[in-house]
């Protein structure tokens, strides 16, 4: 037999039975190799799972995440995800880019909410305002 060539898997066990092999020695290493292949399936998997991207696909997860690790109170982050879940942003986390934007959705939100009176929308005008702030410091309203 030529040693050079690759042999074929089957003949290895073929060999292995017509030297008086049995199947428990072929059983015992087509197990070993099952196991093996398993182990490094849930290794590659594990590794993939620590690995994989913290941005959410969803725009509305995004904004949610995006929102989460602003220093923001519970109000702010409330008046922040009304004002872009009532203008209707298929993005809503475009409404952090910058106070030009920020400011054209708050006035669109303001036109949409006009129904708030007194002590309610001077609440509502104190929170956007201190929102604006934290958001985009001292930049001049546009």
């Amino acid at each position: 037999m030529d040693e050079t060539r690759l042999r074929h898997p089957t003949e290895y066990i073929h060999e292995h039975f017509q030297k008086g092999g049995n199947i428990q020695e072929v059983l015992l290493v087509l197990v070993g190799i099952a196991i093996i292949f398993a182990l490094l399936t849930v290794a590659h998997r594990l590794q993939r799972g620590g690995t994989q991207s913290a941005t959410p696909n969803s725009p509305a997860k995004l904004f949610k995440s995006v929102v989460r690790e602003l220093e923001l109170t519970v109000r702010q982050r409330d008046i922040l995800g009304k004002i872009a879940l009532q203008t209707g942003m298929r993005h809503p986390t475009v409404i952090l880019l910058g106070p030009t934007f920020f400011d054209r959705q708050v006035d669109r939100w303001w036109g949409m909410n006009s129904r708030l009176i007194g002590r309610t929308k001077s609440r509502t005008e104190q929170t956007i305002a201190s929102l604006r702030m934290t958001l985009f410091d001292d930049a001049p309203k546009t």
